[in-house]
């Protein structure tokens, strides 16, 4: 059997779902915090965990079958290896930068290296929806993000 690019993202993400997982049962997390709301702090985690594990198991078997059905097809890696470069250099630059300035990076850079070229509507998107999402979680949630050091606003 000859291994697809979805087998191996299905099993890494597996791997990394069971990983965070046992950090889960860490004793660490288990605090009353949420008691009175008949919650406690790893509940959310745990199902967005769960359904993390249940769409790598769809994507691991749809992998097994789709193999079987065209074992013949080559991998192109690179669209893979661009998203994985693209995301550490997304954190890294969310460092320096700060979350909105990496964050419209990102959402312009990613797509048009992916192949995307409605570039008028990717310049328009980017900040629009990094807006919204920064609004949403500095104003909304009352969560800080990374800031630039030379700037007050982002």
């Amino acid at each position: 059997m000859r291994l697809s690019r979805d087998f191996i993202f299905a099993f890494g993400a597996l791997v990394i779902a069971a990983v965070f997982w046992v950090e889960s049962l860490s004793p660490r997390y288990e605090s009353d915090l949420f008691a009175g709301f008949g919650l406690n702090a790893l509940q959310f985690p745990r199902v967005l965990l769960g359904i993390w594990t249940g769409l790598a198991l769809l994507l691991l078997l749809q992998s097994v079958v789709k193999t079987a059905c065209d074992a013949a097809t080559p991998i192109d890696w690179r669209p893979a290896i661009y998203g994985m470069c693209g995301a550490f250099g997304y954190f890294f630059a969310m460092i320096y930068a700060g979350f909105f300035v990496a964050s419209v990076i990102f959402m312009f850079v990613m797509p048009a290296v992916l192949g995307y070229r409605k570039y008028r509507l990717l310049a328009v998107l980017s900040p629009v929806i990094t807006a919204g999402v920064w609004v949403v979680f500095v104003h909304l949630l009352q969560i800080q993000l990374p800031r630039m050091s030379w700037s007050p606003f982002f």
